[in-house]
């Protein structure tokens, strides 16, 4: 089953990448408090704690991670800027394998939010029904998640997990009701819907 088009190409990508930061939000993001001076201070390598900073900074602005492979340059040389670093020494294909999933998790502490984890996901599941029952439009759904995950101080998933999740609930929703009309239908009932019903 093909996930529903909640959102537009361009929003989709628009989610799931790091947006463009102005240089107010640049600045509050990447804002180094001792918590996490403390953290940036035992790691070792420069390509370590630009890849940490960046992940950092980006959830802290948007509460999401995303693929290393989408950060964006200006924003890679403004953290090694920022931690007095050469860019030119900063490459991070070295910063890759279970590093990043371990950071994450450190990152989640330290702002104080929860990892988007199979409770969460049953939970939206149940709220995503109720969105269902009222027949909001998929869209209202995905924005309403967004707005609880945000209030429960939770990670945002990436779009796929979310568009997935709605899709699943909202086919199962209408199959549901298809089978209660079905067993409510009498065959008079049938042929005044469809008069090619026999």
């Amino acid at each position: 089953m093909s996930n529903l088009h909640i959102l537009t190409a361009d929003e989709q990508q628009a989610f799931d990448y790091p947006p463009t930061l102005s240089v107010e939000m640049r600045a509050l993001c990447f804002a180094i408090d001792t918590s996490l001076d403390k953290v940036l201070n035992k790691l070792r390598t420069p390509a370590t704690k630009v890849g940490f900073l960046l992940q950092y900074a980006y959830f802290k602005g948007y509460q999401r991670f995303f693929f290393m492979s989408r950060f964006r340059e200006e924003d890679k040389e403004y953290a090694a800027k920022l931690l007095n670093l050469s860019t030119q020494k900063i490459d991070l294909s070295n910063y890759k394998q279970r590093l990043p999933g371990l950071h994450q998790k450190k990152i989640l502490a330290l702002l104080g939010y929860k990892a988007f984890d199979n409770d969460t996901y049953e939970w939206l599941k149940k709220e995503t029904y109720r969105q269902a029952e009222c027949q909001c439009e998929p869209k209202q759904a995905f924005t309403h998640l967004i707005h609880l995950l945000i209030q429960h101080k939770i990670e945002i998933p990436s779009y796929h997990q979310l568009a997935e999740l709605i899709t699943l609930v909202y086919a199962g929703f209408e199959n549901a009701l298809i089978k209660k009309l079905n067993k409510k239908l009498k065959k008079s009932d049938r042929k005044l819907l469809d008069p090619g019903f026999n």
